[in-house]
């Protein structure tokens, strides 16, 4: 295994960690989101994250 090999594995297995973590993070952000509607924080790009990940319409079979 060559050092350069070694630091792509390392840097992506950091990516994939990341992606991860950023889609975590941004369930939890419309989660919190979701509970604030009641007080209308109204902004275009919370909108397009729950149109972009809606349960309805997912490509996963329940």
């Amino acid at each position: 295994m060559t050092f350069k090999k070694f630091i792509f594995v390392g840097y992506f297995d950091f990516v994939m960690n990341m992606n991860l973590f950023l889609s975590w993070t941004l369930l939890l952000i419309l989660f919190l989101n979701k509970h604030q509607d009641k007080k209308n924080s109204f902004n275009k790009e919370t909108v397009f994250f729950k149109m972009s990940i809606d349960p309805t319409k997912s490509d996963f079979p329940r």
